[in-house]
């Protein structure tokens, strides 16, 4: 089970999850490659030439949006998403981690959810909280959003 992993490095996780699928509606997803990709994903994003810009915080959430509105991440499921969530710690250090994981994470969670998938459980006790974090996700009537956030 995902809990009794206590690893930070992507390299690691990956390794421990090769090879088992993930599966939602019929749809088979190794996890190895939606890991990978998510990971260097996140990477282009804090590194884009424009992130530092967009980081700081006399920039408005519209802003951060419309900036966020250009990363088309990879569907991940809900453990994997917490598993991404587990290797943050490296980027920390990372002047625009703050501001910018967390509209990430976000994009991550919104496209996950259009995807299908639902009940979220991100734990942030072991790393800094991101910003933003939940910002501009949207549930349906029918169907609601359900995500946990853990913190010390």
């Amino acid at each position: 089970m995902l809990s009794a992993i206590k690893r930070t490095d992507i390299g690691d996780i990956v390794e421990y999850y090769k090879s088992q699928p993930v599966t939602d509606r019929g749809l088979l997803t190794t996890t190895e490659n939606s890991l990978s990709t998510a990971i260097q994903e996140y990477e282009k994003f804090l590194n884009h030439k424009d992130a530092f810009i967009f980081s700081q915080n006399y920039v408005s959430l519209g802003e951060l949006r419309y900036f966020a509105s250009h990363i088309t991440p990879t569907i991940l499921s809900p453990e994997q998403i917490s598993i991404l969530v587990n290797s943050l710690p490296k980027y920390e250090s990372h002047q625009c981690y703050n501001h910018l994981t967390g509209i990430y994470l976000s994009s991550l969670i919104q496209h996950s959810f259009n995807a299908g998938f639902n009940h979220f459980d991100l734990n942030f006790s072991e790393i800094v909280s991101p910003s933003h974090i939940g910002t501009y996700i949207e549930g349906e009537e029918e169907n609601k959003l359900k995500i946990s956030f853990h913190q010390i």
